[in-house]
């Protein structure tokens, strides 16, 4: 997730097209879902 927040500030990163732009936004929310399970399972196996 850091890996793909730090490319947001990278120079150029929106000045490429905007479907390159709109699959890197799709792959964050997918890395924060999976990350939002695994934290969930975690607090619930350290109940």
């Amino acid at each position: 997730m850091a890996a793909l927040t730090e490319a947001l500030s990278a120079p150029g990163f929106y000045a490429k097209d905007t479907a390159a732009q709109a699959t890197h936004h799709a792959r964050m929310a997918a890395v924060q879902t999976e990350l939002d399970a695994a934290f969930a399972r975690w607090s619930e196996l350290d109940a």
